[in-house]
């Protein structure tokens, strides 16, 4: 997934373990045009209660001082990916831990993708991956 800069007035990201009650969603945004700023936030969302319950509000990524000269395209775009365990969610942005938090609300679910707001995302290659 690659966000856009927000300017463009949209965030996309990942819905997980979405069920009859519910789902996780991480969206990333990108708030300027080097990919060098990104916004990301943790939600859960119920069907029946408005608004969202936020795990973790929207929070500056800020990767290491080794990755921040590297300069995502088309061949190295942002890569975003989540991984559950339990009850354990941890966030990468890039191949970097941007969070780990434990919340046990959705146990299981399906997966996809999603985009809010004016503008675009790019999503490629989502690959999902089960344990037993």
């Amino acid at each position: 997934f690659q966000p856009l800069p927000a300017e463009d007035g949209g965030a996309g990201g990942l819905i997980f373990r979405l069920n009859e009650r519910g789902y996780y969603l991480l969206l990333v945004q990108r708030f300027d045009k080097s990919h060098s700023k990104v916004l990301y936030k943790l939600v859960k969302r119920f069907w029946d209660v408005l608004p969202e319950e936020p795990i973790v509000p929207w929070t500056p990524f800020r990767p290491s001082p080794s990755r921040s000269t590297v300069k995502p395209g088309p061949v190295s775009p942002w890569i975003t990916a989540v991984d559950c365990a339990g009850n354990r969610i941890a966030v990468l942005i890039d191949g970097i831990q941007a969070i780990s938090v434990t919340d046990d609300t959705f146990d299981d679910g399906q997966v996809g993708v999603a985009f809010f707001g004016h503008g675009r995302a790019l999503f490629h290659d989502l690959q999902v991956e089960g344990s037993q």
